[in-house]
């Protein structure tokens, strides 16, 4: 895994430095060795594609709802949106959309990412950081959880002292810190629920993971340890590695790695041969070395016996560029960068709003695998872990208690444009596509529509769009406007109904005045019970 990593990032994510010890330097990575840079492009439109329709910074993307109930006091709803409000916020003041990029590019193009949290306790915040693979190896659990994280990393004296305490370094350390030296130590941390591995470390009530950390150079003796309420580290896999590895797979970088590495060959080729076409190579006399005007209209000179010629460039640029445009189309389809750009390529320019939306809910669902991954390994957990962190610290107060009451669970609702969309073809797509065909028959057969509970049908078109549940009249209201709409349309129906009886009664003694007393008396009897 480690050799195919490397070549990964050779040629897809060559800033990712895969050396063992790091550079103090950071000096950037050579990339003399990159020729065709599709991969590294479609990564990156993956990266920010993904981002910007699961999680961006700028749009709402989660809702918290009750589990059961389905409607919620005022009281009840406005602490649930004082809670969203609050995980907005701090999701705004930290760092996580940054590294949330980083996050989505490691797995899209190794097939795992760890990112790690720890508490900004000067700002009040959650920090997060999106950790190099070659540093970390994870473990999971038996029903497939990555709940096991070892990760290095390297800091010098003066930082390590700040994390740790000077008194608690290694001997080399505090003398490296005492001479000033900027030298890079390596350290490392292991976080594991207390029972794995049979180690022996007690459990501590309420806390679910245990973390120490030692220094390489002293590896017997811990340097701090401490514990952790839940999971301080996230781990998403691309796709399952069914041969038990805990490693993801089935990633476009690992699936097209053969095409990249061929692409990048090919333009290769392809460059030499233009090159060459421009400035095609001469075979001359050895007196001629340095001699050969080679520029527009230069003139040559030439004694008896020397003599010089172009060289035919052999090689078909056309088919060159043939073979290349097809590596480079698979290896945008392998990253979905049609569906991140679907509404600036110019083949969907000549397509309507409703042709493109349906393309796009068809790409949307062939991600729904991988998308489905990302919430349930990253996305969620994330806000579950924000949320009990801001209930704890109090900045999200205590809820109602009337929701304590009857031990109410909140879930969250991913409510993000890719997952509306993926809701909207899945759901209400086929619902209004049967609809129209159920009006068809209804043409024909009126009776037919009884089948269909067009209530129920808002709801989903509603769900699918991401409306605002507070936009929705609640049903108990829509049953009682009903009602009185009904009970109007009754009123209105009986105020019409005397009329016409009391108009026709005044035409029928209109007619009687005319008449005898015994018919005069009738139509008075008549009138009289109608009003």
């Amino acid at each position: 895994m480690d050799a195919k990593w490397r070549d990964i990032a050779r040629y897809i994510d060559p800033a990712m430095n895969w050396n063992e010890e790091p550079d103090p330097a950071q000096k950037p990575q050579e990339t003399a060795h990159i020729y065709d840079t599709t991969a590294i492009k479609a990564s990156n439109t993956l990266a920010d594609g993904i981002q910007g329709y699961s999680f961006a910074r700028n749009q709402a993307w989660f809702k918290l709802e009750p589990e059961d109930t389905p409607e919620m006091s005022g009281g009840e709803s406005a602490w649930v949106q004082l809670a969203e409000k609050e995980m907005y916020r701090q999701m705004q003041k930290s760092n996580f959309y940054d590294e949330g990029r980083a996050f989505v590019k490691c797995a899209a193009d190794f097939g795992t990412a760890v990112m790690t949290r720890t508490d900004d306790v000067v700002r009040r915040i959650p920090a997060y950081k999106t950790q190099h693979l070659k540093h970390c190896c994870i473990d999971e659990n038996p029903c497939g959880e990555a709940d096991v994280l070892f990760r290095d990393f390297f800091a010098d004296a003066y930082k390590a002292a700040a994390l740790f305490g000077l008194d608690r370094l290694p001997k080399a350390v505090r003398e490296a810190y005492d001479k000033g030296s900027l030298k890079l130590w390596k350290f490392t941390q292991a976080i594991l629920p207390p029972d794995r591995y049979g180690l022996g470390i007690p459990a501590k009530e309420g806390y679910e993971y245990y973390s120490v950390y030692w220094a390489d150079i002293e590896r017997d003796k811990a340097i701090m340890d401490g514990w952790f309420r839940q999971k301080p580290f996230f781990v998403w896999r691309w796709s399952r590695n069914l041969d038990g590895g805990v490693w993801g797979s089935d990633n476009p970088g690992m699936a097209e790695l053969a095409d990249i590495k061929q692409a990048n060959s090919v333009r290769a080729d392809y460059s030499r041969i233009v090159q060459q076409m421009g400035r095609p190579p001469i075979k001359a006399t050895e007196g001629l070395n340095g001699r050969i005007n080679l520029k527009p209209n230069g003139v040559t000179s030439v004694r008896p016996g020397e003599d010089f010629t172009v060289v035919p460039v052999t090689g078909n640029a056309q088919g060159i560029m043939q073979d290349l445009a097809l590596l480079q189309r698979a290896i945008n389809e392998a990253y979905y960068t049609d569906f991140f750009l679907i509404l600036s390529q110019n083949i969907e320019k000549q397509k309507t709003a409703t042709e493109v939306a349906g393309i796009q809910g068809e790409k949307a669902v062939l991600m729904s695998a991988f998308y489905g991954r990302l919430s349930a390994e990253f996305l969620e957990p994330v806000l579950e872990d924000l949320f009990n962190m801001e209930l704890l610290s109090g900045r999200i107060p205590a809820p109602p208690e009337s929701l304590a009451a009857r031990d109410e669970r909140l879930r969250i609702d991913m409510v993000s444009p890719l997952a509306q969309m993926q809701r909207r073809y899945l759901t209400v797509g086929n619902s209004q596509q049967a609809i129209a065909e159920i009006l068809a028959l209804y043409q024909i057969r009126p009776e037919v529509a009884d089948n269909l509970n067009l209530d129920l049908h808002v709801r989903n078109i509603a769900d699918g769009y991401g409306i605002d549940k507070r936009v929705l009249v609640d049903m108990a209201d829509v049953e009682r406007l009903r009602q009185a709409r009904a009970r109007q349309m009754a009123a209105q129906q009986q105020r019409m109904e005397t009329m016409a009886a009391l108009d026709a009664g005044s035409k029928a003694a209109a007619n009687a005045s005319k008449s005898d007393p015994a018919t005069l008396q009738a139509v008075a009897g008549a009138m009289g019970a109608a009003r």
